[in-house]
């Protein structure tokens, strides 16, 4: 598969659970977007299922890999978007 590959040093799934101890810290998510709406979109991601919020629209297809930093909302299982980054940089 081309595209985004996390680095070999990447933490493990474990390491990044979803929950409120990461709230305060910047973490990088790799995955597939697999919906997308005006200001979010889901991402099937390294640690599960995420919401992805968004400060402004960016066009993502279905299926595309990113590279997503940010930090968890304060819903579950949601991701405040810091940059999104493309396979393609």
């Amino acid at each position: 598969i081309g595209g985004i590959t996390p680095p070999a040093t990447a933490q493990s799934s474990e390491q990044l659970s979803v929950s409120s101890e990461n709230r305060a810290s910047l973490i990088k998510v790799y995955g597939r977007v697999a919906q997308v709406n005006e200001n979010q979109f889901i991402l099937n991601s390294n640690i599960g299922q995420l919401t992805i919020s968004k400060q402004q629209p960016i066009n993502l297809a279905l299926d595309e890999p990113v590279a997503v930093t940010g930090m968890m909302g304060e819903q579950p299982n949601t991701l405040n978007a810091y940059s999104i980054t493309r396979a393609n940089g």
